[in-house]
């Protein structure tokens, strides 16, 4: 509900559109911790796509399985080249808090065609 609250104020906020959906997660069974974690990466992931993306649409998609709680942050924006950059503070400190977590980050760019940021963390 927390997650669902940001996006709504987020969307209100900034220029973005912000579509939040989520799949299978109305007994998340996850600690405290573990969800304030959750919360803090998808909060500097948006940070992020609104700083640097110039993005006008934001998709943020949950999905919860029995093993894995599987997070997808879409945008629209410019892109960067993932090869050629090197993480921002916000970027380092998403990939630290999943590292914490014993997850995975993908992030998928191109300059002029968006970016998707998949983040798979084990239950």
């Amino acid at each position: 509900k927390g997650i669902e609250n940001y996006c709504t104020k987020m969307d209100k906020l900034s220029s973005l559109k912000i579509q939040f959906s989520y799949i299978n997660t109305e007994q998340l069974p996850i600690s405290k911790i573990y969800a304030q974690e959750i919360y803090k990466i998808i909060t500097e992931l948006t940070t992020n796509v609104i700083k640097h993306s110039k993005a006008n649409k934001l998709s943020i998609k949950i999905i919860y399985n029995p093993d894995h709680f599987f997070l997808e942050v879409k945008d629209n924006g410019i892109g960067f080249s993932v090869a050629g950059s090197n993480k921002g503070v916000g970027l380092e400190s998403v990939d630290n808090r999943i590292q914490l977590l014993k997850g995975e980050l993908t992030i998928n760019s191109e300059p002029q065609k968006g970016t998707i940021v998949k983040v798979i963390l084990p239950l």
